[in-house]
């Protein structure tokens, strides 16, 4: 099952007196395993979280969305380079960019 959150939503007007809209959401990716060596039984599952981030664009009629799921087991983790991306300003056409380098700086 896939949650979608809305962190923040930005409205800003471009160098070309556009009106823009960003739309940030948290994605929570959970999942439901059983854990190796049990029995394949509905009580013995657990829950997995991944999480990731989906940014969505808008710009007159035109919408643009960028959707970067199982970045991370760490929901703080995701949330902090969340916040950078909004603080950023970041839009679909940069996410996976901005995503790469932060994974590369996390251990």
């Amino acid at each position: 099952m896939r949650v979608n959150t809305l962190y923040s939503t930005k409205e800003i007007e471009t160098d070309q007196g556009r009106k823009m809209e960003l739309r940030y959401y948290l994605i929570q990716d959970i999942c439901s395993v059983i854990p190796s060596g049990q029995r394949k039984n509905w009580q013995d599952m657990e829950e997995r979280i991944h999480y990731g981030i989906r940014i969505v664009k808008r710009e007159e009629d035109q919408e643009e969305q960028e959707c970067l799921p199982g970045l991370s087991a760490s929901m703080e983790k995701v949330e902090r380079l969340l916040r950078q991306m909004i603080y950023g300003l970041v839009t679909p056409a940069t996410a996976m960019v901005t995503a790469d380098d932060w994974s590369g700086l996390e251990p």
